[in-house]
């Protein structure tokens, strides 16, 4: 586990997909704490040019990014 919010890409649902890119690198709360779920919302943007990300920071923090592409 590390601190990247990643993504992959595809042509079609079932692949085959792109290796990971870094759309964000977070930075941890605290020393040694991590990253994880990361959930995009694509309805903030329908023009597909940015996306919003949530995630949680531990300890137990929800935090919201905004990529642009």
């Amino acid at each position: 586990m590390n601190s990247k919010v990643l993504a992959k890409t595809a042509p079609a649902p079932e692949g085959p997909w792109s290796e990971p890119i870094t759309l964000y690198q977070a930075t941890p709360i605290t020393e040694g704490s991590s990253i994880y779920a990361a959930v995009p919302h694509p309805y903030y943007d329908h023009s597909g040019k940015t996306l919003v990300v949530t995630f949680t920071n531990h300890p137990n923090t929800i935090q919201a990014i905004k990529i642009t592409f």
